[in-house]
């Protein structure tokens, strides 16, 4: 199963959402779905080696941009064009 996974969080970050959301993909890919993760981009540092998972899914920061009020469905418009 193709999975597209979106995330409202920045990435990678020490909150435990962000931990939650990264392990879910990792688990998901290590049962044979083709993960994509979309989030805000967080920490400018690698996100498999922040977290320690294997490189089995892919990972699309998304820039954040514009007024806060606004930036979720800026996102999601982001994540449809990508």
């Amino acid at each position: 199963m193709r999975v597209a996974y979106l995330a409202n969080a920045r990435l990678p970050s020490r909150a435990a959402n962000a931990v939650q959301t990264t392990q879910m993909c990792a688990a998901m890919a290590r049962n044979g779905h083709a993960v994509a993760l979309f989030s805000r981009a967080g920490d400018d540092v690698d996100l498999f080696d922040f977290y320690g998972v294997p490189r089995t899914f892919a990972f699309l920061p998304i820039a954040e941009r514009g007024r806060r009020g606004t930036h979720t469905l800026r996102f999601l418009a982001d994540v449809r064009h990508q």
